[in-house]
């Protein structure tokens, strides 16, 4: 038999394999306590760390409740003013229409082709008018048309004054003085809206 060969046992039917019996080894109590202890350090640290990530988890959820909370107190703020925005362009630009079609129509009243008037100019060697057709314009022997009465609109005050280097004679370059009263006339402008602008120019004579 080679060193790794066993010997060849008969054993009988039924009989059992001889058990082998180990002894244990004493255990050392104080040991056995310091692994426990060791092992729930372990297990409070570990507890410990747990806890500490839950709490470090809630805060970031808190955190991010609270951003998005802010961010949708902003999102309402500039919503609500962007419809304030638009509804007060909505009402400038109907109150800039009827602006609009109000001066338009006051500058169609005071448009000489509106009320009629004909701008046409007749030039030599146009057709001559049928016999019979009036002429156009003032009658002969008629009173004339009674002027335009523009008392009831707005006067604006202007007074007009001669350029200091032209208050003196040309011929002798004495200054001139100046001379009571004023030289007053209207001018009858349109700029949006129709007003009276009455001048007065200052009058010098030679002293």
């Amino acid at each position: 038999m080679d060193a790794h060969s066993f010997p060849l046992v008969v054993r009988s039917p039924g009989s059992r394999p001889p058990v082998e019996v180990i002894e244990a080894e004493p255990v050392d109590e104080e040991s056995l306590q310091e692994e426990i202890a060791r092992y729930k350090r372990l297990l409070g640290l570990c507890v410990l760390a747990i806890w500490i990530l839950l709490a470090y988890v809630r805060w970031i959820v808190a955190l991010l409740e609270r951003t998005c909370i802010h961010w949708k107190q902003q999102a309402h703020f500039w919503e609500s003013m962007f419809r304030r925005a638009k509804e007060k362009a909505a009402a400038t630009e109907a109150a800039l229409r009827q602006r609009i079609a109000a001066l338009e129509a006051e500058l169609r009243r005071w448009d000489p082709r509106e009320r009629g008037r004909s701008t046409e100019t007749t030039y030599p060697g146009a057709a001559e008018r049928p016999r019979g057709q009036r002429k156009r314009g003032h009658a002969r022997g008629q009173p004339p048309p009674p002027r335009r009465d523009h008392s009831h609109l707005p006067v604006v005050e202007e007074t007009l004054d001669v350029p200091a280097e032209q208050r003196c004679c040309a011929t002798c370059g004495e200054p001139y003085t100046e001379f009571p009263g004023t030289d007053d006339g209207e001018i009858l402008e349109i700029d949006v809206r129709a007003y009276r602008r009455r001048y007065r120019r200052r009058r010098y004579r030679r002293g």
